[in-house]
């Protein structure tokens, strides 16, 4: 699910990341890839905009089954005990069979449907009409509704008894797993990022560029923070001591997790809005250009950067010592040594339990310089312009 787990943390136990820039295969997936694939098992899921979710081996790219929906899929997959849940602009939750791709429910909702978070037997997702659902991950039928405001594709966060969603508005809200009950809201600028929980402390930047860690069991302030620039569609990565985030001055900053000081920061060369992943103590993060950058998670040191050919909104996927990376020129590459694919490394479990899948991320990589790529890149830098005053 995205994020790699129902808490957001952008956490990845992989067995370790690549070593090398060998590219492992490159799948088209037919129209721009905004969301993040998801990873489980031998198999990686992603949606495109053209409406169509993938299921490709992760291992040769080679294609297993396509579902087609009715709109466009911003909605990262969500990987969960048999099932693959998955959103779209035609306002559907679909639940999926992650063998063959068979529709074992759909859930009709209210507007274009964000990325899905599976936390024990329910689904919690929200559509662009403002409502937050809580789904039966058995039959799809509704548990419970509530009124959360206006949301930009985002996804909520759930850790215990509580499930959290910021909005436009500016509003941070907690609401009771059980029955939808508001818990508390935490007034903050207008959010377009989804928050990240871990232990008791909601994280989330707003768009006037401030990062806020709140008290989970209370909706209070621990400490703010400002980055000095708008952070849009970058939830935060928390990982030991660091909470981990991006904005659009091309910035990426490790603040402290006890007291929000900044620890160092790194420049990009353009905007941040990939969501940040960090395994083996190394981060990997995607700018607007489509840079990828792999980063020491404890000092900030910029290992190695390379180019790809199209703008990157979603996070680094890391399993089977690779990082499989989606662009917005449709393509999708398995970065890593070949050598490793052919010894059948086994792909990474997120952040937690083996039931809870692996919600994987989609990172860049180097490929020759092509007018189409260099196409995709001109179309993000646009892509960006008009979603600074629109619902970017």
């Amino acid at each position: 699910m995205f994020q790699q787990n129902p808490s957001n943390t952008g956490t990845a136990m992989a067995p370790s990341p690549p070593e090398d820039d060998d590219i492992r295969f490159e799948f088209d997936a037919g129209g721009e890839v905004i969301s993040s694939p998801a990873i489980s098992g031998d198999r990686l899921y992603v949606g495109s905009t053209t409406g169509t979710v993938h299921a490709v081996d992760v291992r040769t790219g080679a294609e297993r089954w396509s579902f087609t929906t009715n709109g466009t899929v911003h909605s990262s997959p969500a990987v969960v005990n048999n099932r693959v849940y998955v959103g779209s602009a035609d306002g559907t939750l679909y639940a999926l069979t992650p063998a063959s791709g068979d529709l074992v429910w759909r859930f009709e909702t209210e507007g274009e449907v964000g990325s899905p978070v599976v936390a024990d037997d329910r689904v919690f997702v929200t559509d662009r009409a403002g409502t937050l659902y809580a789904v039966s991950s058995r039959d799809g039928s509704e548990l419970w509704s509530a009124d959360v405001g206006p949301v930009y594709r985002s996804a909520p966060a759930v850790e215990g008894a509580t499930v959290c969603i910021g909005s436009r508005n500016g509003t941070l809200s907690g609401f009771d797993v059980a029955d939808g009950a508001r818990q508390w809201t935490y007034e903050a600028g207008p959010i377009t990022s989804p928050p990240t929980v871990v232990n008791g402390f909601v994280y989330v930047g707003d768009r006037e560029g401030v990062v806020h860690a709140v008290d989970q069991s209370t909706g209070e302030a621990a400490w703010t923070v400002n980055t000095g620039a708008r952070i849009n569609k970058c939830a935060p990565a928390v990982v030991g001591e660091y909470v981990y985030v991006g904005n659009d001055d091309a910035t990426l900053s490790a603040i402290r997790i006890t007291d929000g000081e900044e620890a160092w920061t790194v420049d990009a060369d353009r905007w941040i809005s990939s969501p940040p992943a960090v395994a083996d103590g190394r981060l990997f993060v995607c700018d607007g250009t489509g840079r990828l950058l792999g980063v020491d998670a404890q000092d900030g040191t910029v290992g190695w950067t390379r180019l790809l050919p199209g703008y990157v909104t979603s996070s680094p996927a890391l399993a089977d010592s690779a990082v499989v990376v989606g662009t917005g020129s449709g393509q999708v590459f398995a970065v890593g040594s070949r050598e490793d694919s052919a010894n059948g490394t086994e792909a990474a479990t997120a952040g937690g339990s083996d039931s809870d899948g692996i919600l994987s991320f989609v990172l860049a990589h180097p490929v020759p310089f092509t007018i189409a790529g260099c196409v995709a890149s001109v179309v993000g830098l646009l892509h960006q312009l008009f979603a600074s005053g629109g619902d970017g």
